[in-house]
Formats: C-alpha cells, sequence, structure tokens
C-alpha cells in the first residue's frame, strides 16, 4: 500500500495527474503564480520527505534529505491548464494538502494530511522495510498490528476481495473480519501453514499462511499471505501437468537412448514413433513372429531390418519376399524351391527356396495381405510344423526360420471377409507393430529431409543442398500420402532439376506447386500417389537428357539407376 491508494479519498475533488514536462517549462508555469500561499510538504508514494512546494509559486524547494533518490534539484512537472485548477482549488479550502510524487519526480496528485489512513501507512516502516516489494507480489498480504488495526494491505488482496485499499486501511480487524484467523494468532493461537481457511465476510476459501511478527520478545502484529483455492488447485494442475510432460520427454528420450544400435539408422524423434521403436526393440531379442502394419512408404522394411539386427540370429541371413511382386504360380517354387524336373522349364539341379536360404535367420514376407488362399494353407504348414517340402519332391525339410509379416492392409476385415485365414492370421501376428505415418509425426520432417538430403548429395556428387522456409512450410502443411518414401522421392527429384544450393517452390514437382497454389485439381488431390510418383520419376528422366544434351549414359550416371531401368522408364513414359 502506498500514498496513491490512498489518494481515493479524494478521487472526485483531486482527478490532478499531469503528464511529463521539462524543466524550463515547470520553471515558467511556476513564476506565473502569486507568492502569497503557504508551503505545501511533498512526499514520495511511501510518505518518504522529498521537498516542499508553495501554493502559490508553485516551485520545489530543495529536498536535500533524500538526495540517494533524486536529483540535487526536484522540479514537479506541471500542465498549465491543471496548475491553474490547482491554484484554485487551494484557495477555496482550509485543510492542509500533501503532493505525491514518483521516483521520476512526475507529479501523481494530492491528498488531504487530515486523511486518517496515513498514520497507519508511516506505520508500516516497522514491518516491511520496502513496501513496494510487497505491492507487485502476486500473493494478498494483509498486516495487522497489535491493537487488531489493519495497517497494510497490497494491491493483490484488494483485487482479491474486491474492496479498495483506503476503504480497508486503519480498520479494526475485529470490525473488518471478528472470525479472521490472524486475530486468533494475534492471541496466541498456533501460526498457519499452507492451511485452507475461509474469509466469511466475502465468502472465499484461500489457502493461508499466518504467522505473527516479533520485535525481540515483543508481538508487534500479524501477517497473513494467502491465495483464492481456486487459483491455487489451477496451479497445482498446471504444476502436475508439467512434471508429466516432464516425465514424458524424460522417458521419450530414456527409450531412444536405449535402443539397440540396430535402431539408430531409422530417423526420427517423435513420440508415437520412439514408442513403437521401443515395442520392436523388446520384442527383436526373441524368436515370435512379428506382423508390421502401417501405410505405404513408412518404413516396414526398414524396422524389420533392425529387428533382425537386434536379435541373436543377425549373423545368419535375412530374405525378403515382396508376395505382391511375385505372380501367383511362381509364389510357391520361391518360396519352397522345386527338385530337378519338377516341372516343365525347371531348373535340371532343382531351386532352393527362399525358407531354406533363411534358415537360421528371417524371412521377411512383405504385403503378405496379398497371398492366395491356396499359399495361405501351405505358408499355415511351415509355421505350425517348422518344416517344408520342395515342389516334385518327397523329402520333408526341417527349417528353424523367424517370420516377419508386413501389410498395409487390414487383416481383420479380410480374415471376416473370407480372403485371409484366421489361423494364419494369428500364427503372424504374434507380436503387432504399427507404423504411424508421416503425417502423424511431422516433427521429423525437417530430420528426414537433411538426412536424405545429405544422403543424395553425397551419392549423386552434387553440391549441397537445403530447403528455403516456404517449402519447409509447404512440407508441413502437405499430407504425404506416400509417406517417407514420397518425401525422399521428392528430395531426390529436386536433387536432379534445381541449379543452386537453395531449393524454392518453383523447384519442386508441379503437384507439390499446384497444392501450395491451391490450384491443384480435384483428381490430383485424391488419385492415387503412384501417379504422383511417376510424374516426379518421368520429370527427373527428362531433365536429365536435357542437362546432358540427350547423352542417355550421362543421364543415367546423374540419376543413379541401372541402364536396363532406364530404358524400361523411356519406354514406360514413352519419352523418346
Amino acid at each position: 500500500m502506498q500514498v496513491r491508494d490512498l489518494m481515493d479519498v479524494d478521487r472526485e475533488l483531486l482527478p490532478i495527474v499531469f503528464p511529463e514536462y521539462t524543466v524550463e517549462k515547470a520553471l515558467e508555469i511556476s513564476q506565473s503564480f502569486a507568492h502569497n500561499y503557504n508551503v505545501m510538504p511533498v512526499v514520495d508514494q511511501t510518505l518518504r520527505f522529498v521537498g516542499v512546494l508553495e501554493k502559490g509559486a508553485m516551485d520545489v524547494v530543495n529536498g536535500r534529505t533524500v538526495d540517494d533518490l533524486y536529483t540535487s534539484d526536484l522540479y514537479v512537472p506541471l500542465e498549465k491548464e491543471n496548475a491553474i485548477k490547482i491554484k484554485k482549488f487551494f484557495a477555496q479550502r482550509d485543510d492542509e494538502l500533501m503532493f505525491v510524487v514518483d521516483r521520476e519526480g512526475l507529479l501523481l496528485g494530492a491528498i488531504s494530511t487530515r486523511n486518517p489512513a496515513l498514520q497507519h501507512l508511516g506505520e508500516v516502516s516497522k514491518f516491511i522495510p520496502a513496501p513496494e516489494i510487497f505491492d507487485a507480489m502476486h500473493d494478498a498480504i494483509i498486516i495487522i498490528n497489535a491493537n487488531t488495526t489493519i495497517v497494510y494491505t497490497n494491491h493483490a488482496y484488494s483485487e482479491l476481495i474486491g474492496v479498495p485499499i483506503w476503504k480497508i486501511i486503519g480498520k479494526s480487524m475485529t470490525i473488518v473480519e471478528p472470525t479472521s484467523k490472524c486475530l486468533r494468532v494475534l492471541r496466541g493461537a498456533n501460526p498457519y501453514v499452507n492451511e485452507r481457511i475461509r474469509i466469511e465476510s466475502v465468502d472465499m476459501e484461500v489457502i493461508a499462511t499466518i504467522t505473527p511478527i516479533y520485535d525481540g520478545e515483543k508481538k508487534l502484529g500479524v501477517v497473513s499471505v494467502f491465495r483464492s483455492i481456486d487459483e491455487t488447485i489451477e496451479l497445482s494442475r498446471k504444476v502436475e501437468r508439467m512434471e508429466y510432460m516432464n516425465r514424458y520427454l524424460k522417458n521419450e528420450l530414456d527409450l531412444k537412448a536405449k535402443l539397440p544400435q540396430a535402431f539408430n539408422f531409422i530417423i526420427g524423434k517423435n513420440g508415437r514413433l520412439t514408442e513403437v521403436l521401443a515395442k520392436a526393440a523388446k520384442v527383436a531379442i526373441t524368436n515370435v513372429n512379428v506382423l508390421i502394419r502401417g501405410d505405404n512408404g513408412t518404413g516396414k522394411e526398414g524396422v524389420a531390418n533392425a529387428i533382425h539386427n537386434a536379435s541373436n540370429r543377425r549373423k545368419n541371413p535375412m530374405i525378403r519376399v515382396n508376395c505382391a511382386a511375385i505372380p501367383e504360380a511362381l509364389l510357391e517354387s520361391e518360396l519352397f524351391g522345386y527338385s530337378p524336373g519338377a516341372f516343365t522349364g525347371a531348373q535340371k539341379t532343382g531351386k532352393i527356396g527362399k525358407f531354406e536360404l533363411a534358415d537360421k535367420g528371417t524371412i521377411f514376407l512383405d504385403e503378405i495381405g496379398d497371398m492366395n488362399l491356396s499359399m495361405q494353407a501351405k505358408l499355415l504348414r511351415v509355421t505350425q510344423e517348422k518344416q517344408i517340402e520342395r515342389i516334385g519332391g518327397n523329402k520333408v525339410i526341417d527349417i528353424d526360420v523367424r517370420i516377419i509379416s508386413a501389410t498395409n492392409k487390414n487383416l481383420e476385415e479380410m480374415v471376416k471377409e473370407g480372403t485371409f485365414r484366421e489361423d494364419l492370421y494369428y500364427r503372424l501376428n504374434v507380436f503387432s507393430i504399427i507404423l504411424p505415418p508421416l503425417r502423424e509425426r511431422k516433427d521429423d520432417i525437417s530430420l528426414l529431409v537433411d538426412h536424405f538430403a545429405d544422403n543424395i548429395a553425397r551419392e549423386k556428387g552434387v553440391e549441397p543442398f537445403h530447403f528455403s522456409k516456404e517449402v519447409m512450410d509447404l512440407f508441413m502443411k502437405y499430407d504425404w500420402n506416400g509417406n517417407i518414401r514420397e518425401l525422399q522421392n521428392v528430395v531426390e527429384y529436386v536433387a536432379v532439376v534445381s541449379r543452386g544450393d537453395t531449393i524454392f517452390v518453383d523447384d519442386l514437382p508441379r503437384y507439390l506447386i499446384n497444392y501450395e497454389t491451391g490450384n491443384e485439381s480435384e483428381s490430383g488431390k485424391t488419385g492415387a500417389i503412384g501417379e504422383k510418383i511417376k510424374a516426379v520419376e518421368k520429370n527427373a528422366i527428362i531433365n536429365a537428357l536435357k542437362e546432358h544434351n540427350n547423352n542417355k549414359s550421362a543421364a543415367m550416371r546423374t540419376l543413379g539407376i541401372s541402364r536396363r531401368t532406364f530404358y524400361k522408364k523411356l519406354k514406360q513414359y514413352a519419352i523418346e
């Protein structure tokens, strides 16, 4: 509580607040008044004397007792029109007034010297050496003296109970709040420390600390510090949420730090991804079959590699089979092999199958949802009996193979529809891992972009490049239906077509530029991601040919693809 808080007593009669003026302006104004009034004291906001002001002259006499706070010559700037009003006001009143100034000497207003609260403001210095510090505190504070008189409250207290300070100071607590715990402590009760109490006069629950104030053996009064229970509960909730987030982030860091080295190549720090990888690391050291679920391009094969390389089978091979890429008629021979002369066109020596190759190791069956029911039945036998027979052979071969399978299809729906065997589903889905799509882990996009850009620059021998803020903003807005694979293709595309070390929006594939400008057609928005990837490939080939004046060998080297693949793509995209 400061003198300015008590100026509300005369708030209707003294609306006196003046803007800052120069010293020269203040002198000019003060010289316009006659010297026929008594001297008025000038105090700061804590009732410390800083000088005097002659009522008529309105100039300030040096206050040399406060040289540490003010300049040697303290002038109170006044605005001319209001200064005239003050002069007239002084002439009409007999009671004494005091001017109040701030630390810079700017006039804040005036207060009657007859205000009874002033004596209590002076008494506060016995309790609080620097009341302005308490005024700035968020907690509500009230002090009573040994006579139960309220000698101090801060602004937080006034705001909390909704009563102006000038209506509180100087009143007895026995009248303001007869049931106050402050009175009990003043009379000898034990102090309250962070206890829940009720302020009856305003019907409010607070958390309060109430303690006596002593000067040696003499009890001077009691100080109460409190805040509303609602605010305390909300603060507690915020602290609880912060503690939870701290624990969560620490757990995420611990999970990432504890992952086996085999998982280090998987780029990302997203919380969901970290949890998935932690699960994968736990199952890696076992021999159970694993089913990896996720959209195309989410990195299912990469996680399968990590599981194998973190397992006790890592010294033996991991054999990969894409069930969707092999024709149904050939899939059985690919998986189980065949004996010499098993069918027309078979090799005379026969052929070993993928399961035999993977013995003591791991077989990765990608796109398992595309396997037909006949092959599913044969695969079920392998998972149950750990044995295979080559096509055309009559010898049973024992195998020790761990099966990791992957799919982007809803196998549960396929089981209901009868297109996937339920018994095989449970054999393969001993442990399930679900990879989040890129749109749900966009905080990893910048890490992935930097990783792909560095690798591509190194592999293709191009200058290092980076992406502009506009491009990164677009990447964060885009849904990436093709997931990590689509992002990698885009980075490869710009590495080929761009001419500088900074990638701008105009360097991106057309469908992304259209997405940014809002001109993308409906078919472009809803079309298959495969078409978008094809567009990227076609543009990359065309630009590589242009760059090397249709020299196909040079274009192949720039693109980093084989001659067979290059000519296959030329035919596929009808590039002349």
